[in-house]
């Protein structure tokens, strides 16, 4: 009786589309909430480094040295105005895109 339970149990971890599954875990994501949401906290992430890399440029290049695996000193940060904007643009539409492209996918299969 348990090993039975156990094999029902397995079957619906392994069969990502039966009905059981998704009934018990429904998912109602308003796909541009989440597409706004994951660009707002990139940009915020974005902001965090590179205030760190203008006030503490050797600690932040060591640390992302150590973390990457790579000798980031080689590297000389070029910190103005245009870079910081720039870098704006591309860390809230790159990850809001691509959330936007994986749900629309989504879409796709669950509509199949």
């Amino acid at each position: 009786m348990m090993s039975e339970s156990r094999s029902h149990l397995l079957k619906i971890f392994l069969d990502l589309g039966d009905p059981i599954l998704f009934s018990r875990c429904p998912m109602n994501t308003n796909l541009r909430s989440l597409s706004l949401a994951v660009g707002l906290v990139s940009v915020a992430l974005y902001v965090i480094c590179y205030l760190f890399l203008a006030v503490l440029p050797g600690p932040t290049i060591r640390f992302f040295s150590a973390i990457l695996h790579e000798d980031m000193a080689v590297i000389h940060p070029f910190l103005n105005w245009s870079t910081f904007l720039t870098g704006l643009a591309f860390w809230f539409l790159g990850p809001a895109l691509y959330v936007a492209l994986v749900g629309w996918v989504l879409q796709l299969f669950e509509a199949r």
